[in-house]
């Protein structure tokens, strides 16, 4: 055999490469003079107005991939030359060289051969003699064999040389390729391309990952509605679609081609099959299925970053379904179909030969899916089309509710502790209020400062739902009593039965869903109301909406139009505050109605008490918590009602942005009582990571809230100085704002007389911690100015759950142990020392004093410099930032020099609001020092 018959020539890839790599360079040069590429970063020639606003930074990151794409191709071109030139030197060259020296070595060899057989011919000796000869024919063999061994071996290596270039060209083909749509996106068409390509583009993104998804859609519906899902097609499912089903294109895509209802018996199916796969896979389409569910109201879902849905949300409006609607305008047909889905009943053993004979409704298989998706991923929201009914009607939310009262699971001797489960691991959600819980705060990820503009309206929009949702009332009568019938005053007997009517949503929801005794335990919360209270603290937050200000706008056409632009949502944010007044308001009488609901059915103790708490509160400990976090900035509101003079119950204006909650004298009875809300929040005691130290600046509350009560006591103490601060400005005293406040303060600091020895040490324990920070002056601090903000930041960071906050021991760096016994205030007084502090350093920053003999200054003439509380101008020193001895001498130049005036009667009026109020409520005490 020859060389060539060996050693093969490569392909001659030389035109073909040539070529390609030309359509490279020239798609570079297109790119490169396309207008969006010549686009000057600085702006878009010609483009003005809002639309110029909206579309002229999506434009500039156009320009920006199409000028980086058009400098990628050379690469690729490049890499296909250099393969190119290798190729053509092995086929023009090194090959037939090879050949050359291969053949040259077989024309030796047989030479060789041949000059031996003619020397035999003329030897004198026998062949059979001639063994020297013979040793030279196989020398002369193993020489040729030697020879080509080693063109051969130059010739592999040649070859591999040029796989290796080859493989250079590929790899950056390729990489140009997932540059600029990923790896994986060419296979699936243009569309999949430009999904990838405009991922950082949220208008151009929508719509081209709009066509993908529509592409996709019908293939994922295909396999959900296949009436035998095999082992193999559920892998095959979770391995190609259910990433797909986490994002909002692909599930609005999706909605055209199935119903909540295929989702259901999809869902049922894939649980049947699940165990006959490897572990995980169903359990994994099921919670994308949950997740697919959530997005199909409309929903949020931030996990892995917020690109999709911002894209999403920017251009939702544009998005166009198959028969020419929009997505939002089929989203209304989707959620009555959701509704009956929830109320349909499924036999699991029709829909998969796995199950045996077990009946779950829509809802039930919905709460598993939502809930179990909702655990896992904490950056998934419902959204406004699961709480809102555009046509009138009742919301999937509200429906949710009204099936639950129907069923009232909650009531049977087992509650949802028992049931058909479709994921085999536990993870599962059975109380369908507990999975909609889950999915109503705000994705954990999501700031409202920073984030995109389109997410934080939507955002806004799922909130107004949920405000709404939670304002309306019960679509039932409220079994009130918990009799376990519903009764409209009818007599029994002598007795006349409570007219019992529908409720107020967010106080059904809080406590009036719940039951004990012999029948079912359950108190209204799968997880002792931290879910609930998360959503209930952010549904009821008011917030602020300041008026702009003149002086921060350099032209007044700028002021002019943020005027104009304040102006008009001046409206919805009153509307707002109205809403976020009447939940929080709702939600401590609903708390209270839990509190008031006696399950005590026992001959021998106490049922409806445990370690002396109200069941209630005890089995719902995060509820307790978050309590103080939702009802501190509505504090004006409680302690205004707690003063009796209220005759009805509900929010009452108090101007064009403001809003108070206000109830009768019956409920504020009830809060102040023995079993009041207020004595069950004295139970919250969170503990404290002291992080190895015994230094307190660095402590912080484990669970990330403080003490319930040290929020309302810290949130009364800004609202009575704010009222100070404006009666002194306007020149009056302070004598109103000390009787408004002193009802709940005093409350805070003691106790019913008949309140239970357990809720009385509580008590104790809690004041004689705030012993030590009364007496360092916590009073003084200035929680109104906040001290660099840092009481404002600590209330703010305790809804965030991030587990830092500081105690406010770290908060305001107190040390008692410095305090001589003399300065340190007896129980009994800390209430009025609190106000007290609080009304002397009002006095000193907004307060007057008068000239000439009572002036501070003539007063400090002669006083020790460590008695004098004056500055060398003749200015009163703040008072939080005196020494004890000149707060001591400002109290007595208040008291004595300036007895009578109207400084003099609002220090006086502190301790008689408190007695006053003490009285009003009954008789009170506190342990120890207070009695």
């Amino acid at each position: 055999m020859t060389g060539k018959d060996v050693m093969p020539l490569p392909p001659d890839i030389r035109a073909q490469a040539e070529e390609l790599a030309r359509d490279f360079e020239t798609v570079g040069a297109a790119v490169a003079h396309t207008q969006v590429a010549a686009t000057s970063p600085g702006g878009v020639p010609g483009w003005l107005g809002e639309s110029a606003d909206a579309y002229t930074d999506e434009i500039r990151r156009l320009g920006d991939h199409a000028r980086e794409l058009s400098g990628s191709f050379a690469a690729p071109a490049n890499a296909l030359r250099t393969w190119s030139d290798e190729t053509g030197l092995a086929v023009d060259s090194r090959v037939p060289e090879l050949w050359r020296r291969y053949d040259e070595a077989e024309a030796r060899y047989q030479a060789a051969l041949a000059d031996l057989r003619h020397r035999d011919q003329d030897s004198l000796l026998p062949r059979a003699y001639s063994w020297i000869e013979g040793g030279e024919e196989g020398m002369i063999a193993r020489e040729r064999a030697a020879v080509q061994a080693r063109v051969k071996a130059e010739y592999r290596r040649e070859m591999e040389r040029l796989d290796a270039s080859a493989q250079e060209a590929a790899a950056s083909v390729r990489g140009v390729l997932d540059q600029v749509a990923g790896a994986g996106s060419a296979d699936g068409g243009r569309s999949a391309v430009g999904a990838r390509l405009f991922d950082d583009m949220p208008l151009v993104d929508g719509q081209a990952t709009w066509e993908h998804a529509q592409e996709v859609a019908p293939d994922i519906a295909r396999v959900m509605l296949d009436q035998d899902l095999s082992p193999d097609e559920l892998q095959v499912f979770r391995d190609r679609y259910a990433d797909l089903l986490h994002d909002p294109f692909y599930v609005n895509a999706l909605q055209e081609h199935v119903t909540p209802q295929d989702l259901a018996e999809f869902s049922l199916k894939v649980a049947g099959t699940a165990p006959m796969v490897e572990d995980g896979v169903g359990s994994e389409v099921l919670r994308a299925v949950g997740t697919a569910l959530v997005l199909s109201t409309g929903g949020t879902n931030l996990e892995g970053g917020a690109g999709s849905q911002t894209s999403f949300e920017t251009a939702r409006a544009g998005l166009i379904t198959q028969d020419g609607s929009t997505v939002e305008e089929n989203r209304g047909e989707w959620m009555e179909q959701f509704k009956e889905a929830g109320r349909t009943l499924h036999d699991r053993s029709d829909l998969s030969p796995a199950f045996t004979w077990m009946e779950m409704t829509g809802y039930e298989v919905f709460s598993q899916l939502m809930g179990a998706a909702a655990q896992e991923n904490p950056e998934l929201a419902l959204g406004p089309a699961f709480f809102d009914d555009p046509s009138g009607g009742r919301s999937v939310a509200a429906d949710i509710v009204a099936w639950d009262n129907e069923v009232k699971e909650y009531r049977q001797l087992h509650g949802y502790r028992s049931g058909p489960l479709l994921f085999p691991d536990g993870v599962s959600t059975r109380d369908p209020l507990h999975s909609m819980y889950l999915l109503m705060d705000r994705p954990d990820s999501l700031d409202l400062d920073t984030a995109d503009a389109a997410l934080v309206a939507a955002d806004r929009g799922r909130l107004d739902a949920i405000q709404r949702f939670l304002t309306t009332d019960t679509p039932f009568d409220v079994d009130t009593n918990w009799d376990g019938e519903v009764t409209h005053g009818e007599k029994r007997g002598d007795v006349v039965m409570p007219d019992e009517k529908p409720v107020d949503m967010t106080r059904y929801l809080t406590g009036l869903r719940q039951s004990g005794g012999y029948g079912g335990t359950y108190h209204g919360f799968q997880d002792g109301g931290e879910a609930f209270g998360e959503a209930i603290q952010q549904a009821s937050e008011t917030g602020r909406y300041p008026e702009p200000r003149a002086e921060d706008y350099a032209r007044p056409e700028d002021f002019t139009q943020a005027h104009r632009s304040w102006e008009s949502g001046r409206e919805a944010f009153s509307d707002r505050h109205d809403r976020a007044t009447q939940i929080a308001g709702n939600f401590l009488l609903g708390y209270q109605d839990g509190l008031d609901a006696d399950f005590n059915v026992s001959w021998v103790g106490d049922t409806d008490t445990v370690d002396g708490q109200d069941v209630f509160g005890h089995s719902n400990p995060a509820l307790r918590s978050w309590a103080g976090v939702i009802l501190a900035p509505h504090v004006g509101g409680i302690t205004d009602s707690l003063s009796g003079l209220y005759t009805g119950t509900g929010v009452a204006g108090l101007g064009p942005d403001g809003h108070r909650f206000q109830f009768d004298a019956t409920m504020a009875n009830k809060i102040l009582g023995a079993n009041g809300v207020l004595v069950d929040l004295g139970f919250d005691n969170p503990e404290v990571d002291e992080h190895g130290t015994t230094d307190k600046s660095d402590d912080t509350y484990i669970g990330g809230r403080a003490p319930a009560i040290d929020n309302i006591l810290t949130a009364a103490r800004q609202g009575f100085e704010a009222d100070l601060r404006a009666a002194l400005t306007a020149g009056d005293s302070g004598v109103r704002a000390a009787d408004r406040w002193a009802p709940l303060i005093e409350a805070a600091f003691t106790a019913p007389e008949e309140a239970t020895g357990e809720a009385l040490r509580a008590l104790d324990a809690r004041n004689e911690r705030w012993q030590g920070l009364v007496s360092a002056g916590l009073g003084a601090v200035p929680f109104g100015d906040i001290v660099s903000d840092k009481v404002g930041s600590w209330a703010i960071g305790q809804v965030k759950d991030n587990a830092l906050t500081p105690t406010l021991d770290a908060l305001l760096s107190t040390d008692n142990a410095s305090a001589t016994p003399g300065q340190v205030v007896e129980r009994g007084e800390m209430a009025e020392t609190y106000m007290r502090d609080t009304v002397y350093r009002s006095l000193t920053s907004h307060g007057t004093f008068p000239d000439g003999p009572d002036s501070p200054a003539n007063y400090c003439l002669g006083l020790e410099s460590d008695r004098s509380f004056v500055s060398s101008d003749g200015r009163v020193i703040p008072y939080d930032r005196m020494q004890p001895s000149q707060r001591r001498e400002f109290e007595t130049y208040l008291l004595d020099t300036l007895a009578g005036t109207d400084n003099a009667q609002t220090v006086q009026q502190t301790g008689e609001a408190l007695n006053r109020a003490g009285i009003e409520r009954g008789e009170a005490r506190t342990l120890g020092g207070g009695q």
